[in-house]
Formats: structure tokens, C-alpha cells, sequence
């Protein structure tokens, strides 16, 4: 599990500097949220890009690691919606994560970047969290075409299959359910990217793993083998 130190710590790791906002998304640009604010009451530098997004990580993280029940994945159209911000506390338009009281099931912050995502879904993966897809398994919800890129909710998905989950059905609903708990344990911000960077050389055939079953014929066994190679790929990079 990460504290606030070992966070920044893997975010320097990852590249993240003082002198660099790598925030992706920011609801008002260079402004911290005023909990943060608070928090320094004799003042902070606000052009400290790191420490900044160390805090963001951290609450996100926390929040994550220290909610119950369920985690919600998906578009943002089908995860923050009345009935899940409600059950998450944060019912209020200009709720986040920094409420007093909100629960961490559900990632809304004033700011967002891919890492961070990362860091919120490692919190959930940290206490061994089930993860519902609240979006419809198709693969326009998992592939931007244009782009050729994964879409964020397959990041989170992927990000859980490497890292000991496996996927299940109940009912009507897809949900991915911690099998290997050691493998969930050993989840860091670095093994995350280390996944991300193999299923980026696969390309859109990275999401057949998610997709239900064509045909009765599990999609996963098509695909074990190259991963396998990519990811052995990618590693050497790091290692």
C-alpha cells in the first residue's frame, strides 16, 4: 500500500516534476481546490507541479483504499450519475473527493490525469475491491478508433486484469473480482505502466480480453501468449 511519501516517490519515478502541470484536465486551470488551500494556511508554492499532484493522488488513493463495497468503472456519462454520486456522498454538482464524508467508489475531482486515474483504481485494487462496469461492454466504449488509442475505462479494466482480477458475470452485470490477492498486493503506479505500454503494442486486439465471449469461445486464450511476449517486452525497459 502507498502513504503520501512512497506516492511521491512513484510519481517522480514516472516522471512527474515541479516544474511541469501534469494535470490532463483541470475544472479551473493553476487552482488548487480550496481544501487544499486550507490545509497551508502560511502558504505554499502553487507552481510546485509535484507536490500538488501528489496531494491530488494521495486523496484519490485514500479515499479508494478506505471506502467499502463496490468500485464503479466506466464512461463518466454512465458512472456519475444520481444514484451512484448519492451513495458516494457527493450528490452536489460541485462535490469531489475533497467533501468531508465522500467515499472514495467513484472517482470526481476538480482535476484529472491519466496517473491519477491509475493511482484511484490501485486504492480500490489495494483492498481488494469488486469493480463494476457501469458502461455497456461494447467496444466503442473500450477503443477510440480515431484516435487509436484505449478509451480510459479500458485502462482501468486492464489495468485490473494485470494486476490479479479476473472477470465475472452476475446477472446482467460485468464485474471484475480480485482472484490472486498477492498479485493485487504487489500493484504499483510502475507495474500499472508497465501493463498500459504492453497493451498499447496489441493495439485495439488489447480489449478482446474484456469483450464477453464470442461464440462460447473465451476470448482470453487468444491472446494469453502475445501478451505474455509483450509484456516481457515491455518490462525490459524498466528492469
Amino acid at each position: 500500500m502507498y502513504s503520501v511519501t512512497t506516492i511521491r516517490g512513484a510519481l517522480q519515478e514516472l516522471g512527474v516534476s515541479m516544474g511541469k502541470n501534469p494535470f490532463m484536465w483541470e475544472e479551473n486551470k493553476g487552482v488548487m481546490h480550496e481544501k487544499l488551500i486550507k490545509k497551508y494556511p502560511y502558504g505554499r508554492r502553487s507552481d510546485n507541479h509535484l507536490n500538488n499532484f501528489t496531494e491530488y493522488c494521495w486523496r484519490a488513493y485514500k479515499r479508494a483504499l478506505k471506502s467499502e463495497k463496490q468500485m464503479y468503472v466506466g464512461r463518466v456519462k454512465n458512472v456519475w450519475t444520481k444514484d451512484i454520486l448519492e451513495k458516494a456522498g457527493m450528490e452536489n454538482e460541485g462535490d469531489f473527493l475533497w467533501k468531508k464524508g465522500a467515499k472514495g467508489n467513484v472517482l470526481k475531482m476538480d482535476k484529472w490525469s491519466l496517473i491519477l486515474n491509475d493511482i484511484w483504481v490501485l486504492g480500490g485494487i489495494h483492498r481488494h475491491a469488486d469493480f463494476h462496469l457501469e458502461s455497456p461492454n461494447i467496444p466503442e466504449n473500450l477503443w477510440d478508433s480515431k484516435d487509436n488509442r484505449h478509451i480510459v475505462t479500458a485502462r482501468e479494466i486492464l489495468g485490473l486484469l494485470g494486476s490479479g482480477y479476473k472477470k465475472v458475470k452476475k446477472g446482467n452485470k460485468t464485474i471484475f473480482r480480485c482472484e490472486d490477492k498477492a498479485a493485487a498486493d504487489r500493484a504499483t503506479l510502475r507495474s500499472y505502466q508497465i501493463i498500459m505500454d504492453a497493451e498499447a503494442l496489441l493495439g485495439k486486439a488489447s480489449i478482446e480480453k474484456i469483450l464477453p465471449e464470442v461464440g462460447g469461445v473465451d476470448v482470453n486464450n487468444r491472446t494469453a501468449t502475445l501478451n505474455y511476449l509483450r509484456f516481457n517486452e515491455i518490462r525490459k525497459k524498466y528492469t
